[in-house]
């Protein structure tokens, strides 16, 4: 099992691994910024704000990893754990939704077949595939949860690291001696 100290099955180091998702996330906070802006006009007020919000908030978290790699300071890294910990509920809530969904849709969706089938119209009840299609839904959340959560994992690692680093205790001097002074 590889130490604490390294990610990707041992190949890289966390701090190498914070670095990376530090990136990720400045690079993924500007562009989310950038088609904000391009979308002016677009789309609905609170839409506007909910995601430039969002994108501010994954450039500070990105950011402020970089910083903290930069300055070895692991308080910094709390935003991009504070990120994970909220795509992990969002997504677990996503799950919830889609499986509630999934139970209660498909009877309101046959019931309203059946009412245009008794208007004449000729529909056949498919709730089957609604229900699968949120399965898949489902299963997107899923794999979201356990990319969050294996990232979560090298950033709350990466920031043990600083504090082990940061509290650790030098390894002692060794002064070389001088032999002209031991005989003296």
């Amino acid at each position: 099992m590889p130490s604490p100290e390294h990610c990707l099955c041992g190949s890289v180091h966390v701090k190498t691994g914070t670095y990376i998702i530090a990136v990720l996330f400045t690079i993924g906070g500007v562009c989310g910024l950038i088609v904000d802006v391009g979308k002016i006009g677009q789309s609905t007020v609170p839409v506007k704000i909910t995601t430039f919000a969002w994108h501010i908030f994954v450039l500070i978290a990105g950011v402020t990893s970089l910083k903290a790699l930069k300055e070895k300071n692991p308080k910094m890294l709390w935003p991009n754990i504070f990120y994970h910990y909220a795509m992990i509920a969002s997504s677990a809530i996503g799950i919830v939704i889609c499986f509630l969904l999934a139970i209660f849709l498909p009877k309101s969706a046959q019931s309203f077949v059946n009412k245009l089938k008794s208007s004449g119209d000729d529909q056949d009840g498919k709730h089957s595939s609604i229900r699968i299609a949120l399965f898949v839904i489902a299963a997107f959340f899923a794999v979201s949860i356990a990319f969050n959560y294996w990232t979560l994992t090298v950033v709350k690692n990466c920031q043990t690291w600083m504090k082990e680093d940061m509290f650790a205790e030098p390894e002692g001097v060794y002064v070389q001696r001088d032999e002209e002074n031991e005989n003296s």
